[in-house]
């Protein structure tokens, strides 16, 4: 967001950046917190920048959360990125929001018990 505060020509992008890092944590309501900060600032200088930054929130949010964060979660938990997005969309459209919060942990937790059960099945044997 930092960058792309700097492109839209927006003052104190460094401030405005990190907190959008910091409400980002946050699902869901994290990033529109976030912005609302620069969308002030944006009306107080030119409204016509508002749209930039929606525009810019949109574009970041959906790289983080298509390619950035399936990698990451993905190699930290050793689970496949397309297993993580699958997770994400399945558990979003059965059980919603909280659904897509327990989704990956549910499933790190039931891979870990599986293997571990296998092992010691397969050491009685």
């Amino acid at each position: 967001m930092y960058i792309g505060y700097l492109i839209i020509g927006i003052p104190y992008a460094a401030v405005l950046g990190i907190f959008v890092m910091v409400t980002a944590i946050i699902p869901l309501i994290g990033p529109i917190l976030g912005i609302l900060p620069a969308i002030m600032v944006s009306l107080l200088l030119n409204p016509v920048k508002v749209i930039y930054i929606l525009i810019l929130t949109i574009v970041v949010q959906q790289l983080e959360g298509n390619l950035i964060s399936p990698q990451v979660l993905g190699k930290r938990l050793d689970l496949h990125p397309l297993t993580v997005i699958l997770l994400l969309v399945v558990a979003g459209a059965l059980y919603g929001f909280i659904g897509v919060l327990l989704a990956i942990p549910l499933y790190a937790v039931l891979k870990v018990t599986s293997k571990n059960l296998y092992k010691i099945y397969q050491l009685r044997e």
